[in-house]
């Protein structure tokens, strides 16, 4: 059987840059949720009461052991009703896709 670490290895060095880059983005994305939640001073299952799941779900999405999906995070801003000031009211970093860096 062949490991997932030997797989990466056999992989061309662009593919391979490209899949970390992806992989540490993602784990960015676990990260915010998970802070936003305690900013907020939330439980998981409070979480997970206010978008419409199940309290195993906000773990799931909080390890990366789920994809977090636009439809699940704009259930979660909108649940929280989180507005773009509100990121830096808390302290999180803002990602690629705010409007700040796209101007």
């Amino acid at each position: 059987m062949v490991t997932h670490a030997e797989r990466m290895a056999r992989l061309p060095k662009a593919r391979r840059e490209k899949i970390e880059k992806r992989t540490d983005e993602l784990h960015q994305e676990y990260k915010i949720l998970r802070d936003l939640r305690e900013r907020l001073d939330l439980t998981q299952g409070e979480m997970a009461q206010k978008i419409g799941v199940k309290q195993p779900a906000i773990s799931k999405l909080e390890s990366g052991e789920r994809k977090l999906t636009f439809e699940t995070f704009s259930k979660v801003i909108t649940a929280l009703v989180v507005r773009h000031n509100d990121f830096d009211r808390l302290g999180l970093t803002r990602g690629h896709g705010d409007a700040e860096t796209r101007r």
